[in-house]
């Protein structure tokens, strides 16, 4: 299944698993990035 997404160079599709899969951060530039605890530490 792929979403639309708005982007910066217009409208993208990506593939769902890319958004969010295991709490993965993804960007245009990148697509998904590793997963890095970090981004969600709320301390």
């Amino acid at each position: 299944m792929r979403v639309t997404l708005a982007a910066e160079e217009g409208v993208r599709s990506v593939l769902i698993g890319d958004l969010m899969p295991l709490e993965a951060r993804w960007t245009v530039e990148g697509g998904t990035q590793p997963y890095d605890p970090a981004l969600f530490d709320e301390s």
